[in-house]
């Protein structure tokens, strides 16, 4: 009669079951290398040729090539813990290992079910909700193109859109082949480009309407203080626990993570982006295992600097006060025009009708407003739950991470972009002051759509990584003893 094979319980602690193989993290990969490198040579080339054969035949089932080098990590400790114990019962060597190969079961019915394990997992319910967003947002660029003609812009809408989305698929799909991990290793790299980044926008970039933040190259122009923001948050994505952090390590942090980017977006006036980091960097430290006295004081700290920063520029205030205040000659302005846009919407809305040239960011920070005025509040409802569906969904896949720097990575990436979402709508509604923020993967721009599908691919890179769910996990891959 045959049963599932357990290991005595004075040996439980050596090597964990095999069930966890389908959890390996990079440490237990690294536990595992360093107690090989520890076996002796002669010991690794006895190694016999059904041990070989048994190795080789389950990994030539994995098509993962990637995890070929853990699992047989894996199996050869588990063959070796049993052939000590078989030995240990008075076998000879080579017997105890023909007996042990015998006992971990079928090579290719274990591979097999180890392929499932390591087989990639594609998110698609993440990557139906970006791809219905880059159809909207096709949708009405060709729409703006239709009724407002490309003087609206002095671009065709359209067809510059259908290219942006078409290269950041592109993108994103190279980045989902990635191993996100290796970014872990690169992270002060990351770093130092964000910092040669800033030091070149602010001393010899351009100014733009008040600001520095684009360079010029010859087939176009490149927003850098964008890519900055998500250089950074990437690079953030990497810091360890702050409870191994010494008084010297806290400094050097603080000082190259948030010190640094404030001067810096402050000297490009790039006030916007360094609040949307401010606030990404914010979540993923939460989500750092810290005390709650911690994270209280690095909050309450967050907010009092984009407070301060806020009334650097006495614009700033005054937009906040038009807010609160409003007036039809006031700072908000802008928002009164895109908030009266929808109000004679009604459900089912005015249909793709001239629209209002006075609002030169209806392809932009007020495409919101535009999807309410040509087919409703039912359209404008229904992109908010797509919009909520996508932070939830993106939020969930987070949650299952194990990895630190995976968590960290989906929560500050998808913590911009929810930003984004939410001030734009609420902007559009009346309800927040003008930013000129916009709404990733539906307004126009290149550089938006191109980093933002990045940012989709590494948040696909790191679901991809992700094994089977701990119930399933439950069931032993270990063969059944005869």
């Amino acid at each position: 009669m045959k049963r599932w094979w357990k290991r005595p319980a004075a040996k439980a602690s050596e090597s964990p079951a095999l069930a966890s193989l389908m959890q390996q993290t990079a440490e237990a990969s690294e536990s595992r290398m360093t107690a090989n490198a520890s076996q002796t040579a002669p010991e690794q080339e006895t190694m016999s040729q059904p041990i070989t054969a048994f190795l080789q035949t389950v990994c030539e089932q994995i098509r993962t090539k990637k995890a070929h080098r853990s699992v047989r990590r894996e199996l050869e400790g588990h063959i070796a813990d049993l052939v000590e114990e078989l030995m240990a019962e008075g076998m000879e060597r080579q017997e105890a290992e023909r007996v042990a190969v015998a006992r971990m079961g079928d090579a290719r019915d274990i591979g097999r079910q180890l392929n499932e394990v390591h087989k990639p997992v594609i998110e698609w319910g993440l990557i139906g909700i970006v791809a219905t967003m880059l159809g909207l947002g096709l949708f009405y660029m060709y729409v703006l193109d239709l009724r407002m003609g490309t003087s609206f812009t002095n671009t065709d809408l359209f067809a510059d859109q259908v290219l942006f989305a078409v290269i950041g698929i592109i993108l994103a799909g190279a980045i989902w082949l990635y191993d996100y991990r290796s970014l872990a290793r690169k992270s002060w790299l990351l770093y130092a480009l964000a910092v040669v980044l800033m030091l070149y926008t602010a001393f010899l970039a351009p100014a733009m309407n008040g600001s520095r933040v684009f360079i010029a190259l010859p087939f176009g122009s490149i927003h850098a203080m964008m890519a900055v923001m998500f250089l950074l948050i990437v690079s953030n994505a990497s810091v360890t626990s702050v409870r191994e952090w010494t008084f010297q390590r806290t400094g050097a942090e603080l000082l190259a993570r948030v010190v640094v980017p404030i001067v810096f977006f402050a000297a490009t006036n790039a006030f916007v982006l360094l609040a949307l980091y401010l606030s990404s960097s914010l979540v993923q430290l939460w989500i750092l295992r810290i005390s709650w006295q911690q994270k209280l004081v690095t909050t309450a700290s967050g907010l009092s600097a984009m407070t301060l920063l806020a009334l650097l520029k006495p614009y700033h205030l005054e937009r906040f006060l038009s807010q609160i205040f409003p007036s039809a000659e006031g700072e908000n302005f802008v928002v009164s025009l895109l908030s009266a846009h929808i109000k004679e919407a009604g459900w089912f809305g005015n249909g793709p009708v001239a629209l209002d040239e006075r609002l030169a960011g209806l392809h932009s920070e007020g495409l919101f407003s535009v999807m309410i005025h040509t087919y409703g509040w039912l359209m404008g409802i229904g992109f908010s739950a797509l919009v909520l569906t996508f932070i939830v969904r993106a939020a969930i896949i987070g949650s299952k991470v194990r990895d630190p720097f995976g968590k960290l990575l989906i929560a500050g990436l998808v913590s911009i972009m929810g930003l984004q979402f939410v001030w734009s709508i609420l902007m559009s509604l009346g309800w927040a002051p003008f930013a000129g923020v916009s709404m990733p993967l539906v307004s126009y721009g290149g550089n938006s759509m191109l980093l933002h599908m990045l940012a989709i691919g590494l948040i696909l890179s790191v679901a991809k990584q992700q094994r089977v769910s701990s119930g399933e996990r439950s069931s032993s891959l270990v063969g059944k003893r005869a």
